[in-house]
């Protein structure tokens, strides 16, 4: 048996914060490498990236405990975090940039908005919702929770 997998056994089935320890700073290297290359050579997102993986480490430590190579799993799990966490972003910056685009187009900022025009969003962002209750109109609903009056129904 390798030193991860006792280390990570050790962690696992006695809780032992040395042994979870001594594994993070003997990966660390490899992880935020790997996700600093990943993330385009940025110090900050390479760091929530590796901290995500650790993470991931530590909940399915009893599992790991019987993989052959830890190293190409945290390398695996970097690369998976890295991706997510890029796609996550350039869904985040597209979402800002239609609300900038609507926000654009009434720069009066008071007036009423344009529901015909909203409506192809509704449209496309509720058939990727989970729930009714996740439907985004949720969000330009009134503060009695039910959509404006001049919404359309």
């Amino acid at each position: 048996m390798n030193d991860d997998a006792l280390l990570l056994r050790r962690y696992s089935e006695e809780g032992s914060e040395a042994a979870f320890t001594s594994l993070v700073r003997r990966h660390v290297d490899l992880v935020y490498g790997a996700a600093l290359r990943r993330t385009g050579g940025d110090p900050h997102r390479a760091a929530e990236v590796a901290q995500q993986v650790f993470v991931q480490l530590a909940r399915r430590a009893a599992k790991l405990a019987r993989h052959p190579v830890l190293s190409a799993w945290l390398h695996t799990a970097t690369r998976n975090a890295a991706l997510n966490l890029m796609i996550s972003d350039r869904r985040r910056q597209q979402r800002e940039t239609e609300a900038l685009a609507l926000g654009a187009a009434d720069p009066a900022g008071g007036t009423e908005p344009d529901w015909n025009r909203l409506r192809p969003c509704w449209t496309r962002r509720s058939t990727n919702c989970p729930s009714r209750t996740a439907r985004p109109w949720c969000c330009v609903s009134s503060s009695a929770g039910r959509l404006p009056r001049s919404a359309p129904r």
